[in-house]
């Protein structure tokens, strides 16, 4: 019986050695995993547990549920009627949250578009936004220089009642410096940004940008979320 049991914890003890798990990208792979091992007589007790990379298991109830985590995408937007004024960030209100790739799970929800933080923690926060600005042969390219600004900025916020200035607090900043090819009449620039934060419960996060009317609305271009880490 002995030699039963060391057997057994030998194994639960193996499968969680460094290189032991076949994880892959895009696989959810559930192990059977030997808990609790303890002798009566000569019967061995044992419970099982499901685990998957993607999911917290709570260990009191043995139940897996997922982490906080959401995928934004930017849907299809009229900008005939933005007017841009230099120098002002403007949030990004209008997202995809749900169908696609977009998605909300593990108590994160969509809110005027901003995605709420479901509990206290660690998060990865990340935005993807491109921008694409065309310019007709005949157009004074000085001219262009002289109205808008020579940068893209994209800034990534939260909100939550409890932080200064109205409650709003900038995360992260991302600036591109525009630059105009001669005998070019389109131009692309995508802005990444990617970091941890602690965030707290009811936190908002959210996107402003330095110019609306340029951003490249395409869901695989331009988008934003988060998982708690």
């Amino acid at each position: 019986m002995k030699q039963t049991v060391d057997r057994l914890t030998n194994h639960s003890h193996n499968i969680f050695q460094p290189g032991r798990l076949p994880f892959s990208e895009g696989v959810r792979v559930s192990l059977k995993v030997i808990l609790n091992l303890r002798i009566d007589s000569s019967f061995v007790y044992y419970r099982t547990v499901n685990i998957h990379p993607h999911v917290v298991t709570n260990s009191g109830s043995g139940v897996a549920t997922p982490r906080p985590a959401a995928h934004f995408m930017m849907p299809r937007i009229d900008k005939s009627k933005i007017i841009n004024v230099r120098g002002k960030e403007y949030e990004i209100e209008k997202w995809l949250y749900t169908g696609d790739m977009a998605f909300t799970t593990g108590g994160a929800y969509h809110q005027y578009g901003r995605i709420v933080v479901p509990t206290d923690g660690y998060y990865y926060v990340y935005s993807q936004i491109s921008f694409l600005e065309t310019l007709s042969r005949n157009e004074d390219r000085s001219k262009r220089y002289r109205e808008r600004s020579p940068s893209l900025s994209v800034y990534l916020y939260r909100y939550n009642m409890l932080y200064t200035k109205g409650g709003e607090e900038k995360l992260a900043q991302n600036s591109i410096t525009k630059c105009w090819g001669q005998s070019k009449l389109i131009e692309e620039y995508t802005s990444s940004l990617g970091a941890v934060f602690f965030l707290r419960q009811k936190d908002e996060i959210f996107i402003k940008v330095s110019n609306l009317t340029v951003i490249l609305d395409d869901p695989k271009s331009s988008f934003f979320g988060f998982f708690r880490i």
